[in-house]
């Protein structure tokens, strides 16, 4: 997994929602992101994929110049 930025409530309180977020989601990531990503590769439905770094960014990979 490469998660990228993920937003988290310990000392976010004062950070807009959408502060720095450069992908195509449109949003920060939250834990919950990662979990669901965690869950699929280790999930039957990924039983024929191996070594592969998942990026987990919203697509942030996708924009870069």
């Amino acid at each position: 997994m490469s998660p990228n930025r993920i937003g988290s409530p310990v000392g976010q309180q004062d950070v807009p929602e959408n502060r720095f977020v450069k992908n195509l989601a449109g949003r920060r990531g939250v834990p919950m992101d990662i979990a669901k990503a965690v869950v699929f590769m280790v999930s039957d439905e990924s039983e024929f994929i191996y070594a592969i770094d998942l990026p987990v960014d919203g697509g942030a990979l996708a924009i870069l110049d």
